[in-house]
């Protein structure tokens, strides 16, 4: 299925059930996915579930995104801010792990 296709469906599914059942929707598959990686981290992976609800996570976003009219193109710079804000959180914590650290024991 295409993307027109899916927002033509998308638009049915939001004509058919209401914004608020939608948003619900959106909030039970993320639930899901949350699920699937809670067991993940129990040990037990089941990575054909995490992928379904992976998908089905993505068929939500893509309808959060029409339902509150986010204009999508700036997704991809919002997720660049915060990725350079967790890449410089990173090195300024490895820094501060090695501040110190000269490189040289003591010897007795």
């Amino acid at each position: 299925m295409d993307f027109d296709d899916r927002q033509a469906l998308y638009k049915d599914l939001l004509e058919h059930n209401g914004k608020d059942k939608q948003i619900i929707k959106a909030i039970e598959e993320l639930g899901e996915l949350q699920h699937e990686l809670c067991r993940a981290v129990l040990g037990t992976p089941d990575i054909h579930h995490i992928t379904e609800e992976i998908a089905d996570v993505e068929i939500m976003l893509e309808q959060i995104i029409g339902i509150f009219q986010i204009n999508k193109w700036n997704i991809p710079e919002e997720m660049y801010n915060k990725l350079t804000r967790t890449f410089i959180r990173l090195h300024e914590e490895n820094e501060d792990e090695h501040k110190g650290c000269t490189g040289t024991t003591s010897k007795d």
